[in-house]
């Protein structure tokens, strides 16, 4: 099994050489969220603690001890909430293979969620307005399983087509399986 590396955060191990990235269906892709990815959470913090920022240099500047006191409080619950949120981020991790989609998440507590790329129904690619000025996005794949799966892969890079890949290997594993899904209108 060879393994070689593509933009940034994704991981292709390839069980033949002459296979090329669009075209496939025999390789499992383990993908991890990109630095970049990281700024995007932050950019979250940061506008939370604006406000926030702007009333302590008030509150200091006109000598209001209990004020700042009480402007304090809401940091000492928005940077334990940011860590939490990057080290979630950073434990989270999906695996794209032949047959399953696997997403592995969770910072105390770590649960993983598997589902057949047979039962994929619907794709969706989502961007902020950050994630399109650093090149990411997001890949929502929804599953028609009894708890109606959804899996949000985050800081894809614009430029990888995961979802063509997702796509292919879903009707590959429909054709193969024989799988026909009946929904009501």
């Amino acid at each position: 099994m060879m393994m070689t590396t593509t933009p940034s955060n994704i991981t292709i191990h390839k069980v033949t050489e002459t296979v090329s990235i669009q075209n496939d269906v025999f390789s499992d892709i383990a993908i991890r969220p990109p630095s970049k990815q990281y700024l995007c959470v932050l950019y979250g913090f940061v506008w939370r603690f604006l406000p926030i920022g702007l009333l302590l240099l008030m509150c200091y500047r006109h000598d209001m001890p209990l004020a700042f006191a009480f402007c304090l409080l809401p940091l000492f619950v928005l940077i334990p909430l940011t860590l939490y949120r990057l080290l979630y981020l950073y434990s989270s991790s999906w695996i794209i293979g032949t047959e399953i989609v696997s997403q592995k998440r969770g910072v105390f507590s770590a649960s993983t969620v598997y589902f057949e790329l047979r039962r994929v129904t619907g794709y969706y690619e989502q961007q902020s307005w950050l994630q399109r000025l650093l090149g990411l996005k997001t890949i929502l794949v929804t599953c028609s399983d009894k708890g109606n799966l959804l899996i949000e892969i985050k800081g894809i890079s614009t430029d990888f087509p995961l979802l063509d890949v997702i796509r292919q290997r879903a009707e590959r594993c429909k054709n193969d399986k024989g799988y026909t899904e009946f929904t009501n209108f």
